[in-house]
């Protein structure tokens, strides 16, 4: 796994890190084009994928087709604690219907952190 770890770094061109995007999927696009990313980048966001914007399953797709990695935000765990019904806010509730079974799969896998030695 170390080999396959500094192969991959060797093939990637830069590591993005994006924060907080909360359902913004068209600024989200924005954001990618103003920074130039290409598939030898490495994306990472940094937790709240989702709630407060208008598309948060849009995000949450974007991100499961860029294969980008993530870690679980405080949004995100209160969309999941929706799903496993500890939760019934109103606008987490709205955006879990929106959600495919990939989605819940992608955010449901989310660690809490991720480690970057090479970084």
């Amino acid at each position: 796994p170390a080999d396959l770890l500094q192969e991959e770094q060797r093939s990637l061109n830069r590591t993005l890190f994006i924060g907080d995007v909360h359902g913004c999927n068209d600024e989200l696009g924005t954001l990618l084009k103003e920074a130039k990313w290409t598939q030898d980048d490495r994306l990472v966001f940094v937790g709240d994928l989702v709630a407060k914007g208008p598309d948060s399953a849009g995000v949450v797709q974007r991100a499961l087709e860029l294969g980008a990695l993530a870690v679980l935000g405080n949004h995100d765990a209160h969309l999941l604690d929706v799903k496993a019904g500890k939760s019934n806010k109103a606008h987490h509730v709205a955006v879990g219907k929106t959600m495919s079974a990939a989605q819940w799969a992608y955010l449901e896998h989310l660690p809490l952190w991720l480690d970057f030695p090479e970084l």
